[in-house]
């Protein structure tokens, strides 16, 4: 008999060579490893083994009270009661076991499991399962589950090739996972498997407010486990993260095995999507790759799953580019290609329409791009940006580019003639050179290089503003008047439905618009604006067939 220092006592007697004679226990066993993360709980355990290695004979009892995983970070496991019962006898150990916590989870496995590769297998597998017990195991990767998950499944065959056959259902389950923006809820599955099939009848969830599908099947009996797997989805918030919020419909397949060849193609239709350039950014954090003397280096970590990707992905219009001065509509389509561990995207989303707010000035967009190249910081899922406003006063063209990837963009001046910074930014802001400003336009002048340099809050009240009301845009415009003056105007809108955009415009001074824009294709919009306040009616229609750009027709009564 012999005692550890945390007090788990061991007791043997018999021998184990040339043949197994051995009576063992060992009572009070504490499992968990020093510091905060291991398992927590009492072990006990009884075993009474005779005979060959091979084909021992006997019974071995284990039992598990108050058990739980502790986490690094995050939620501890669920409190777990395990005892489990087996005679070894013929080539095999007849289980009998049970796990049990409380009113969430009661999951017995009976019957026989082979010593040998070649040897009978026979498992029943029935009861419920909380799907949280496996969250301490997710959560360093910053994943979460839950739901009730239901087994009645029957395993035969041999460990070689094992046959099952039966029923697994979830119910109200839900996924998050926080570093790739994923959270479904409303999780239903029923799965059933008839040996040599497994068949999913029905997986449906919700993500955000719209709904996605699964149904397909997957084999058991041919190498690799081949699956065919339909996916379908309405309206679903796919991703949802600080940078990209979208969502779309979803008309995908998954075809090949799981151990090779496995690829996800179809389409993709983004009805709605959010990309938004941070304010501020955090410094960087250098990784030291610390080695200590005399041990070897780690080995290299194992390559991640892949999937190969073949899908198209259209977002004609409503791709929203906000943040750091940018508001802009994109539309346009991705080709992605690779696998998931190297995605390649091709093409990208053009502007329709945008703005560049500095200081207070609304500088138009004249182009701008969206695209994805893969080789952003973290190789990350990050938009690569080249958007470019202008402005022309006094003979000189003032230029504006923003550039780079959305979580790091890069802002550049320049001009035609070319001239000093400070310069570019009096023509931007006033339309006239830094002589002729006054000393508070030059100290605004002074605040927006310190902004762009990455000084500042960079605060956007609008931006608040507009989320809270639900609208896709919202912004207030500062211009010149002929009499030397400024005049401001408040614009609101929202998309009442797919296509169809309403807004208004509200002068300080007074005036008011109701604008309306239809889009009748990728490339054909309709617009009507009516508006009050002083000058004469005016009408103008104008047609262009650049495929860049749109018809516009436009009505303006005053009275």
């Amino acid at each position: 008999m012999t005692t550890d220092r945390r007090g788990t006592v061991f007791a043997a007697r018999g021998r184990v060579a040339p043949s197994l004679d051995l009576t063992a226990s060992a009572r009070d066993m504490k499992p968990g490893r020093t510091g905060r993360d291991g398992v927590r709980g009492h072990l006990s355990g009884d075993a009474v083994v005779r005979g060959p290695y091979d084909t021992p004979e006997g019974t071995v009892k284990f039992t598990g009270k108050q058990l739980r995983v502790m986490a690094v970070f995050g939620e501890d496991s669920t409190v777990a009661d395990i005892d489990i019962d087996a005679v070894l006898k013929g080539g095999a150990a007849q289980l009998n076991s049970r796990i049990n916590t409380g009113n969430t989870s009661n999951l017995t496995i009976t019957g026989a499991v082979p010593f040998h590769a070649d040897g009978a297998l026979a498992i029943q597998t029935r009861g419920m399962v909380d799907a949280a017990i496996a969250n301490p195991f997710m959560a360093p990767g910053g994943r979460s589950l839950g739901g009730q998950l239901s087994l009645d499944v029957n395993a035969s065959g041999t460990l070689h090739s094992p046959r099952v056959a039966g029923r697994a259902q979830l119910v109200k389950g839900s996924l998050e996972d926080f570093v790739e923006g994923i959270h479904l809820s409303d999780l239903n599955a029923s799965v059933t498997a008839s040996e040599t099939t497994v068949h999913i009848e029905n997986f449906t969830g919700r993500a955000g407010e719209g709904t996605f599908a699964v149904n397909g099947d997957m084999s058991l009996s041919e190498s690799g486990f081949p699956v065919n797997l339909t996916i379908t989805a309405k309206r679903a918030r796919l991703l949802s993260s600080d940078l990209i919020t979208a969502r779309m419909d979803a008309d995908l397949t998954m075809q090949g095995h799981i151990t090779r060849d496995l690829a996800l193609r179809g389409r993709l239709a983004v009805d709605r999507a959010d990309i938004n350039v941070p304010e501020n950014f955090p410094p960087a954090v250098v990784v030291l790759d610390v080695r200590r003397r005399g041990e070897a280096p780690p080995p290299p970590p194992e390559p991640a799953f892949q999937i190969g990707l073949e899908v198209t992905v259209d977002a004609p219009r409503q791709v929203f580019v906000r943040g750091h001065g940018l508001d802009a509509e994109m539309g346009g389509r991705l080709q992605v290609r690779g696998n998931t561990a190297q995605p390649e995207i091709g093409g990208g989303f053009d502007l329709r329409h945008g703005s560049f707010s500095l200081a207070g000035q609304n500088l138009e967009l004249i182009s701008g791009r969206i695209s994805f190249d893969g080789s952003s910081p973290g190789k990350r899922f990050d938009p690569l940006l080249n958007f470019v406003g202008q402005k022309t006063a006094s003979g000189v063209t003032a230029y504006l580019e923003v550039t780079g990837y959305a979580d790091a963009p890069k802002i550049k001046l320049s001009s035609s003639p070319e001239l000093p910074q400070d310069e570019i930014l009096a023509h931007l802001l006033f339309g006239q050179s830094m002589k002729d400003l006054s000393p508070f336009q030059i100290a605004q002048i002074a605040q927006v290089i310190a902004s762009l340099g990455g000084a500042g809050s960079g605060a956007d009240p609008l931006a608040a503003v507009r989320k809270g009301l639900g609208l896709d845009r919202l912004s207030a415009t500062s211009a010149s008047t002929p009499t030397g003056g400024d005049t401001t105007t408040l614009e609101a809108g929202k998309y009442v439905k797919s296509g169809v955009y309403v807004g208004t415009k509200q002068g300080i001074e007074g005036g008011t618009q109701a604008h309306v824009q239809i889009d009748i294709t990728r490339h054909l919009k309709l617009e009507t604006t009516v508006g009050t306040g002083g000058g004469a009616p005016t009408k103008d229609t104008t047609l262009d067939n650049d495929p860049g750009s749109s018809v516009g027709l436009t009505y303006q009564f005053d009275y």
